[in-house]
Order: structure tokens, then C-alpha cells, then sequence
């Protein structure tokens, strides 16, 4: 049986990683703006209670439309920020459009730009041993899933480098995907799952219209044809293998699709996984990796 993963907030405690991203982009944003420290957390604020108030129409942005929504995790949290402050900015925000212009001058395109420096900033702090973000469950789950013949990918929107570095240093056998000999455990890092389609292709609950346009993931899912998908975050890990099991029954019907439940997951997205009745795929919350270990011990290889 093959199961696909999703990395950060599913095998990782991703909170430490995501408060110093949201760290980091608002003193850049003070820095490279010219605003002053109390200037910039106060503009952080009104993101936050705007998303706060209506987070079905904020959260990470892809081709105008919302991949991701800015309750869903952490991560996405800073990248709702940083597109209130490019809109706002646009609209002709005083503060905010001659903070732009600063950042332009540094040559980064706009505040989205700077919210991804400030990540990659935080991967290397990682990676460096500043962060061990690594669930302590993660080790031994792999090596019961390995051990009993199951196949295992992680497909994930970070670096393939930056999850091999921190899965073998808990011991697994991690490689990139493509390299032959194949890893026992692959890694399909930068996976784009945020980057939708052209054409919209949404189902709504609760008023979050979900998009199921990702063409990147899409190939992925259909080379790999997974049994099993785990993610946390319901838009970008869930909701195309959810369709793709209603749409196209004899190809994809009968997955178990897993949403990690960590202390950030909006409730809108427990209810959905609860209240699904969907017979083409078993929807589950797993709040805790031990659950999806007992899963394994009832599966045949």
C-alpha cells in the first residue's frame, strides 16, 4: 500500500518554524520599509484581525484566487499577512505604499517576496540546529510502515533538500525522488500544491469556496496513485485526492485521507472531515501519529 505525506505539521511540530518566519518577515518589513518597529506591528495587527474576522476570503494567494486559507496553519498565516499588505499597498495604503517602495529599491518585488526570504531564512536556521522541529514519532512510524512492505512518499511544497537533511537526522532513509537506485523513502520536495489552475474548480462549506485546480499536485498524485494521503492543511493536501476519489471512482475511489489535527486546525476543516459522507474516500481526523501507526498494524503490505 502506498501512503503520500505531507511534511511540515504533519511530521514535523511546525509553530517555533512558523513564529520566527512571522518574526523575521515583520522586521524586514520595519528594516527594508523604513517603518518603525511599532509601525510594522501594528500593521501585522490589522492583517491578523482582518484575516481573523473573515478568513474565507484571506490566506495565501495564487493567481488572485485563495490556495490556502489564512486560519489553516501557521505558515499560511504569515503569507496572508504578507498579501493584505501587497493589497492594501496597491490601494494606496500611505504607510504601506512608500514601504513598498523601499522594499523595491532592495530589489524584492513586494511584501509576498519578503514573507518568502524571511522562510527560507528560517530553513536555514533549521538546518543549522537552531529548530528541531522533528515529531519524536515520526522515526518509529516510518519504520514500522517500512518494515511491513508499504511504500511511503512525502510530497510536500518545502525543499526536498531541506526534509532529506532533517529525516535523516532522525535516521531514516530518506533520498530524493528520481535517484536510482530509489530511496526506501522518497522525497518529492517543492511540490507546488499552493499553485492553482487557470480555470477554478471549487466545492464550498461553510462559506470557504475550496479550490481542487492544482495541476502540479495533480500530476503527482496521478503518477503516484496513492492509498493513503496524510496532510494538516485541508486546501493544499486534501481537497484535490477528495475530489479526485468522487470524480474518478475506479482510479482513485477508496482512499483513507487523514487531516492532522494540530492546535491551529480550524474547526471549519474538523467538521468537513467529520461530517463527510462521501462513500468514494474514508475521510479521518488523526490527532496524534500513534493513530495512524494503529491504522498500519490493521493494513495488509
Amino acid at each position: 500500500m502506498k501512503f503520500l505525506f505531507d511534511f511540515d505539521g504533519v511530521l514535523t511540530h511546525q509553530t517555533e518554524e512558523a513564529h520566527r518566519v512571522r518574526e523575521l518577515f515583520e522586521k524586514k518589513v520595519s528594516d527594508l520599509g523604513h517603518v518603525s518597529p511599532a509601525v510594522s506591528g501594528a500593521l501585522f495587527a490589522q492583517a491578523e484581525a482582518a484575516m481573523d474576522q473573515k478568513p474565507e476570503r484571506h490566506g495565501w494567494m495564487s493567481l488572485g484566487r485563495v490556495t490556502a486559507f489564512a486560519n489553516e496553519d501557521l505558515f499560511i498565516r504569515s503569507n496572508g499577512i504578507a498579501a493584505l499588505l501587497d493589497q492594501w499597498a496597491y490601494e494606496g495604503h500611505l504607510q504601506l505604499r512608500d514601504a513598498l517602495a523601499s522594499v523595491r529599491h532592495e530589489g524584492l518585488e513586494n511584501f509576498t517576496a519578503l514573507a518568502q526570504l524571511s522562510y527560507q531564512e528560517m530553513v536555514h536556521e533549521t538546518r543549522s540546529g537552531k529548530m528541531q522541529p522533528m515529531d519524536p514519532k515520526a522515526g518509529p512510524l516510518f519504520e514500522k510502515l517500512l518494515s511491513r512492505g508499504h511504500e511511503a512518499v512525502i510530497v510536500s511544497n518545502s525543499g526536498t533538500d531541506r526534509i532529506v537533511d532533517l529525516l535523516t537526522k532522525v535516521g531514516l532513509p530518506a533520498g530524493p525522488h528520481g535517484t536510482d537506485p530509489a530511496p526506501r523513502l522518497r522525497v518529492r520536495g517543492g511540490a507546488k500544491k499552493f499553485e492553482l489552475g487557470p480555470d477554478s474548480r471549487c466545492f464550498e462549506f461553510e462559506g470557504f469556496r475550496i479550490d481542487t485546480s492544482r495541476p502540479t499536485y495533480e500530476s503527482i498524485i496521478r503518477e503516484e496513485l496513492p492509498k493513503v494521503v496524510v496532510g494538516d492543511v485541508f486546501s493544499l493536501d486534501l481537497a484535490l485526492p477528495h475530489y479526485l476519489a468522487r470524480t474518478e471512482p475506479v482510479t482513485f475511489g477508496g482512499m483513507n485521507l487523514f487531516l492532522r489535527v494540530q492546535h491551529y486546525t480550524p474547526e471549519w476543516s474538523k467538521r468537513l472531515v467529520r461530517e463527510s459522507r462521501d462513500q468514494s474516500s474514508t475521510l479521518h481526523l488523526l490527532t496524534d501519529l500513534d493513530q495512524l501507526s494503529d491504522f498500519i498494524e490493521r493494513q495488509a503490505p
